[in-house]
């Protein structure tokens, strides 16, 4: 893990001498359980199921999360980290490709959110009822997304900003460089759809799970390099002219 800890340790010169103390103690604290996962993993010479989970939760989302909460602070926004004692995405028992369940999550993150301007959680990870850790497969960061916002959305006016390398185009732009076009809105159903037929920018299941929850929010796509420029997925489209 000497790798992962210095890439902290230069993440942690950006809080302030207040919060240094305490983030580091989370970097060790969340650091000293991935290790013994990975101990784990050398004892049973196997680095799969909840092993695996818990080594990459905590060297990596549960703890940037808890990072990321002391440089907020240290900039002056009352914000707090979601501890994985109060998680809120219970989920099945498929350890390494999980799937969300509504009935088992709870609601404890609702008090940090009425009391705090940000609450930082981590993405790609749930665990079950029975307090194992599990991950999302791949794109596993939007499903969390998704999933917090069909929790939230009865008791708020919930939409979900996605910031990404790019707004959603005509094709991916990793592959094709010319004739791009934007596209500026895409109903559910349209990027389930593309999402099946290759568009890789945000996750069909994180779809799938806003639809099958009967949930109507507007997801944006935020170009994190040009902010002006985003896409709205929404359930219902604003009247538009020519091809979808």
């Amino acid at each position: 893990l000497e790798i992962v800890k210095t890439c902290y340790q230069k993440i942690i010169q950006l809080v302030n001498e207040e919060n240094k103390e305490n983030c580091q103690n989370a970097i060790d604290k969340h650091l000293e359980k991935s290790q013994k996962a990975l101990e784990d993993a050398l004892q049973n010479k196997e680095f799969a199921d909840e092993i695996r989970s818990r080594a990459l939760a905590f060297s990596g989302e549960i703890l940037m999360s808890h990072v990321m909460n002391h440089i907020l602070r240290s900039n002056n926004i009352k914000t707090d980290a979601v501890e994985f004692d109060d998680w809120p995405i219970i989920t099945d028992n498929n350890i390494e490709s999980t799937n969300f369940l509504k009935s088992e999550s709870n609601e404890k993150i609702e008090k940090l959110v009425e009391n705090n301007q940000v609450v930082a959680i981590g993405g790609f990870i749930g665990k079950t009822v029975d307090n194992v850790t599990t991950t999302y497969e791949r794109g596993g960061s939007d499903r969390t997304a998704a999933d917090l916002g069909i929790l939230f959305h009865k008791k708020y006016e919930t939409s979900i900003d996605f910031e990404k390398d790019s707004s959603v185009v005509s094709a991916d732009p990793k592959i094709v460089n010319d004739g791009l076009r934007e596209v500026f809105q895409l109903s559910y159903n349209e990027a389930r759809l593309a999402g099946m037929f290759g568009m890789k920018i945000l996750d069909p299941i994180a779809i799938k799970e806003i639809v099958e929850h009967g949930v109507d929010m507007p997801i944006k796509i935020t170009n994190i390099k040009n902010p002006e420029k985003i896409t709205i997925i929404k359930r219902q489209l604003d009247e538009q002219k020519g091809h979808p």
